[in-house]
């Protein structure tokens, strides 16, 4: 805490009554090594100020993310100071116990206000000495100072008498304060349940009791409780409590609960004054660096509000939001006549830096760079500017107010333009509060949280991703029909793929049946289009029955299952593919000479497109002569059977999604087809018959199949929006229905969300929603011709990925999409989907050359799970101002956490980009080339994931990095030069970070990097023990080359309780053995090693 922030009036403090706290360590654990003292303590160094003196104190970073304000370990707020004992210190006063049994507690606690309660390992072995002393299990543990600074009273630290069980102090739940209110002589007397969020040494619960003050006292403290029984304390109860004399022994007070949980908010967190302020046309941030200059008269700022607001977010997520309230704040906006469609000036920016993204297709978006308010692109839908005088970041997104949706748009001579616009000529207005956020933090990544929080607490129609659960997909390998067969998709194809999946030894977990199954007409209404083949051809289609097509209607139940079903072509699929890019490429290069030509008569072009239509037809034709569907004898029809049977044949398939969009088809529900239902849609009241059964005749089909959905095309709702209360509303209504759908057939997650990178998607529609897109689609080849955009494509897909991860993974969990195994650049696509995070899923031709096994196995386990890892992949901050698709010098580096360490990947992107003035992606020839850079350690925002962040991997002495193209290994800490690398065009690097463990006395040094073989190593350790001073255990899981760094020869191998030969090279310290699979296990092997 800063000397400001502690009370004015301190009284002299006595020489002989100072706290004896080192400054280092003692002489013998100065004998210790700086990595054995870090990891003993597992706590980093930072000053802090005790009163009158300033001491450098060990500070654990991990208490920084349990509380509200603390966004990083060396900015804390003006919050009670951090105090620690050293590992020699013994003032504790121990009630009932010895001096002698005070001074065995070797090891320390840190306690921070009423937040966090810091016990390490060898504390919490004292403790469990202490528990078989009746004394100590009877009375409460006191710890604290001579100067009474800090003052706890706990009972039953490590052990829960309800469930008479120790309890587990490997588990790290999250931060959270509870109290059981029991009814006694003269009132309710409060007992604090404090469960607490940190590494693997923490107790999990401990309870408090104290001396008893009446509710009015409490009150005057600041004090509050909420409804759910969640009791804060802040700086000003402790400093009230003080002047009372009461000191600090705050924590467990009698009290009469307050009416209003969120009220007393206020009384609560210290209000700051906003960190924005705009005067004389100016907006500044912290009193000092401009943001906009030129800002009109009508436009208004207004602070985040500091008070209680109406929303159903949970108490951690609504007080991380107020704690950060002075951080942020609406621009609004009034014009002098209402419109539809309004625009404004918010200021121009020049010369700053900026990161944003913009829509460049209705349904996709992606990144773009610039330094001035007229680089920015039409449809932006964010945009952060770098303040380096103030080492700051600013975030400006438009959102939604009312009825309207906002945008961003570039302005003349650097002015920034915001569009305010409700879809339908019906809905206007002229004047707005809060149309867009604007937000300012030290940090780009919690820039993203902390706006995205603020707004989630502020419009409370969406929820972000840590309060939603995951569906069942996103650690499993699958495969999407897409790329595989287009619109042909039909039973045959998809159980061939399985087979053939199968067969390869990589069953897919989960099937995605794409566009193609359901009933879509053509021309001729209510008749099912025939012989479509690519995207594109099915966008004038509109749904005219909710029962799947023709196709899958036609299958009998258990056809394939029977010995005489009949034999399919693999080849089949591509052939009719490849005939029908023809024909489209021949379309394409007539349409391009009339329109740069005007030529209109083009016989010879006319010819060969008739040619190719008929060889497509006859292609149709021949295979449905041929084509049988197997026995009579059959069992049901049409997709619920033919789901069954795909589970019955295919034991290790679990989930089975199908594609659909939105709104029915591409182009909608054809009405005359519908006559059952009432389709009017009356704006803001739709009628109960369409409420109720809109919802789930749309879905019927698929909840009987007992499958999920992809839903795609969301964003075709902007544009049939005019007599439907404009596109918010109307958007309202879908994804509310959307919701309950989500909620009664799909177990509230089991759908993957799809064309749907527009902001009021995240903003209306994210409420179950946890996964969806973040990229544009993969494309094996460039659609326009380009015979180099089967490379530059590829690049151009990452970094549509990484950067739009950026802010929707705060909503949404990250899909980087399908891939082929085949393709020339799958390797490169492979190690990225290893470590995005999300779900791993190919879209293969069929046929065995189509597949490429041993790429596929170093994706994806035997049974089909991933070595996912524990966060989404974000890019690193020296890339999020750099370009690296065609800028010729920076590659894109994202970042990731395993649970025992932390990845890197480096790509060679170069080679296309976004063309303003053709407003379309094209290759820039001359950027496709070698490219260099750098990878460190401090790369990986370790604070950016939890588990990482309060565990070893995030501040360990010594790491240990393995370069995955060479094999190679080396040693880095913060201090080290960075590793410099050289990428290829089209290529990529891994760099694993692995925390160096050091054993007992002997000063032994061990790194697992697990099965190399995979793309993510790291990943594929599940755990790992220091067992004694000489001996390590590690749990790995799959098949493959098991790796470790070792500085000795290990006196012994056990693999899987068996004695395992093993090589160790002494120049490197490599040491590997093979490891087999063991099914029984799932798995599942265990190694130790002994030295």
């Amino acid at each position: 805490a800063h000397r400001d922030d502690l009370p004015k009036r301190r009284k002299p403090i006595k020489e002989e009554a100072q706290p004896s706290l080192e400054i280092s360590p003692t002489r013998e654990e100065n004998t210790l090594s700086d990595n054995r003292w870090r990891e003993r303590s597992r706590l980093q160094w930072k000053p802090i100020y005790l009163r009158e003196k300033r001491v450098n104190r060990p500070v654990p970073k991990s208490a920084f993310h349990s509380v509200p304000g603390f966004s990083r370990p060396d900015h804390p707020p003006s919050c009670f100071a951090v105090v620690t004992f050293s590992p020699r210190d013994s003032r504790f006063n121990l009630p009932g116990c010895s001096t002698g049994e005070a001074k065995g507690c070797r090891e320390y606690c840190s306690m921070r206000c009423a937040h966090n309660i810091l016990i390490t390992e060898s504390s919490r072995k004292f403790w469990d000495q202490g528990k078989k002393n009746s004394r100590l299990g009877t009375e409460a543990l006191n710890c604290y100072l001579k100067n009474k600074l800090v003052a706890l009273r706990t009972s039953s630290p490590i052990y829960d008498h309800a469930a008479r069980e120790r309890v587990d102090l490997s588990e790290a739940v999250q931060a959270d304060m509870k109290l059981r209110v029991e009814e006694e002589a003269g009132g309710p007397r409060i007992f604090l349940k404090w469960v607490l969020r940190s590494h693997q040494d923490l107790l999990r619960k401990a309870s408090f009791s104290g001396a008893c003050l009446s509710a009015r006292k409490l009150q005057e403290l600041g004090c509050w409780r909420d409804s759910s029984g969640a009791f804060i304390i802040t700086q000003d109860a402790v400093t009230a409590g003080k002047k009372s004399g009461c000191e600090v022994k705050f924590l467990s007070f009698l009290m009469a609960p307050l009416n209003d949980s969120l009220a007393s908010i206020n009384d609560v967190i210290e209000s700051k004054p906003n960190c924005f302020s705009l005067s004389q046309g100016i907006l500044r941030a912290k009193e000092s660096s401009p943001i906009l200059f030129d800002v009109p008269q009508n436009l208004t700022f207004t602070p985040y509000p500091s008070h209680s607001i109406p929303t159903d977010a949970p108490l951690p997520i609504l007080l991380r939001v107020q704690a950060n309230a002075h951080k942020g704040g609406f621009l609004g906006f009034t014009k002098d006549s209402p419109s539809e469609l309004l625009t404004n000036s918010l200021g121009r920016f020049e010369n700053r830096e900026f990161l944003s993204v913009f829509r460049f297709k209705m349904w996709w978006s992606t990144a773009w760079i610039g330094k001035s308010g007229s680089d920015l692109q039409a449809e932006t839908q964010w945009v952060m500017l770098k303040i380096p005088e103030i080492d700051s970041y600013v975030a400006i997104i438009p959102s939604i107010e009312g009825s309207f949706r906002a945008a961003l748009n570039p302005g003349e001579k650097g002015n920034v333009l915001i569009s305010a616009e409700s879809g339908s000529t019906q809905v206007k207005e002229s004047a707005f509060n809060s149309i867009a956020y604007i937000h300012i933090c030290d940090n780009p990544y919690n820039l993203m949280r902390e706006s995205f929080s603020a707004l989630r607490v502020h419009m409370n129609t969406f929820k972000l991703l840590e309060e939603k659960k995951l569906p069942k997909i996103v650690d499993k390998f699958g495969w999407c029909t897409w790329d595989a067969c287009y619109l042909t998709v039909d039973p045959a194809t998809i159980w061939t793929g399985v087979k053939e999946f199968e067969e390869g030894g990589v069953c897919p977990k989960f099937v995605i049946i794409d566009d193609g199954w359901q009933s879509f007409d053509g021309d001729e209404p209510g008749k099912d289009a025939e012989n479509l083949v690519l995207g594109g051809e099915q966008m004038t289609a509109r749904l005219h029955s909710f029962k799947e097509c023709k196709k899958f209607r036609n299958y009998k139940g258990g056809s394939f299952l029977a010995s005489d079903a009949s034999h399919f072509d693999p080849r089949k699929p591509k052939r009719i593919i490849y005939k029908a890019t023809e024909r489209i490429q021949a379309i394409i290069e007539k349409q391009k000479l009339v329109r740069e030509f005007g030529e209109q008569d083009l016989p010879q072009l006319d010819e060969k497109i008739n040619k190719f239509s008929e060889e497509l037809n006859a292609m149709f034709d021949e295979d449905g002569k041929h084509e049988s569907l197997g026995s009579e004898d059959v069992s049901g029809s049409g997709m619920e059977a033919f789901t069954r049977d795909l589970r019955l044949r295919f034991k290790n398939l679990d989930g089975i999604y199908v594609w659909h969009a939105l709104c029915g088809a591409w182009n909608g529900v054809r009405p005359e087809c519908l006559t059952h239902l009432n389709s009017k849609v009356v704006p803001f009241e739709i009628s109960p018959g369409l409420d109720a059964a809109m919802t789930d005749l749309a879905v019927d089909r698929i909840v009987e199949a007992g499958i999920g959905a992809k839903i795609d095309v969301f964003q075709t709702l902007e544009s049939v929006a005019e007599e439907h209360g404009g596109r918010v509303e109307l958007a309202k209504t879908y994804y509310g229905g959307l919701t309950k759908s989500m909620v009664k057939n799909f177990n509230g997650t089991e759908i993957i969300a799809s064309m749907q990178q527009c902001n009021e998607f995240f903003f209306l529609a994210t409420k179950q929603i946890s996964i969806g897109r973040v990229g544009d689609d993969f494309w094996w080849q460039d659609p326009h011709g380009d015979p180099q955009g089967v490379y530059w494509l590829q690049g151009l897909h990452m970094i549509h990925c990484s950067y739009n991860s950026f802010w929707m993974g705060q909503m949404i969990l990250p899909d980087w999409d399908m891939f082929q195994s085949d393709h020339v650049c799958a390797e490169f696509h492979a190690a990225s989907r290893a470590i995005s995070g999300g779900p791993i899923y190919l879209s293969d031709h069929l046929g065995e050359a189509s597949h490429n096994f041993d790429l596929i196995k170093k994706l994806a386990f035997f049974d089909a799970t991933v070595p996912r890892c524990l966060h989404y992949a974000l890019p690193t901050r020296d890339t999020l101002f750099k370009n690296p698709l065609f800028d010729k010098e920076s590659i894109l580096k994202i970042f990731n956490f395993n649970k025992f360490g932390g990845v890197i990947g480096t790509f060679n992107c170069q080679g296309a980009g976004w063309s303003p003035k053709e407003h379309r992606f094209k290759g820039y020839k001359d950027c496709y080339k070698t490219v260099s850079g750098t990878v460190h350690v401090s790369d990986i925002e370790w604070d950016q994931n939890p588990e990482a962040a309060g565990s070893q991997v995030s501040y360990a002495g010594d790491y240990l990095v393995y370069k995955k193209q060479s094999e190679e290994i080396l040693f880095m800490n913060s201090k080290s030069h960075a590793i410099e690398i050289t990428l290829e065009p089209s290529s990529y690097d891994l760099f694993s970070f692995v925390p160096v463990t050091e054993l007992g006395r002997s000063g032994l040094r061990f790194a697992p990097l697990g099965l190399i073989n995979m793309f993510n190593c790291v990943g594929t350790v599940q755990e790992m023990d220091v067992t004694g001073d000489n001996g390590i255990r590690v749990v790995l899981k799959g098949e493959g080359r098991f790796m470790a760094y070792s500085s000795s020869a290990p006196k012994i191998c056990y693999l899987n309780d068996k004695e395992a030969e093993f090589e160790w090279e002494e120049e490197t310290g490599k040491l590997s053995f093979h490891v087999p699979l063991v099914e029984d296990s799932g798995g599942i092997s265990h190694l130790s090693f002994t030295f």
